[in-house]
């Protein structure tokens, strides 16, 4: 998991070339894995844009490994 997040991260055009993402499991919750992934952007006025592009990326990625993320 921490792999599919790390590599959505770097597909993304726009993002900072470092540091490199991080990205890390923080725990359980109710029926679920919590995760956490920190990503730099190139340039502070695409954030909003870049983190959903990030967010369908990431769901690409999941589908992609047959985790469902529903």
């Amino acid at each position: 998991m921490l792999r599919l997040l790390d590599a959505a991260a770097q597909e993304i055009n726009g993002m900072a070339a470092g540091p490199p993402p991080l990205a890390w499991f923080t725990g359980f919750r109710d029926n679920s894995r919590e995760y956490r992934l920190h990503a730099w952007v190139a340039d502070y006025d695409r954030t909003l844009a870049l983190q959903s592009t990030l967010r369908v990326a990431i769901a690409g990625k999941l589908h992609e490994a047959g985790v469902n993320s529903a």
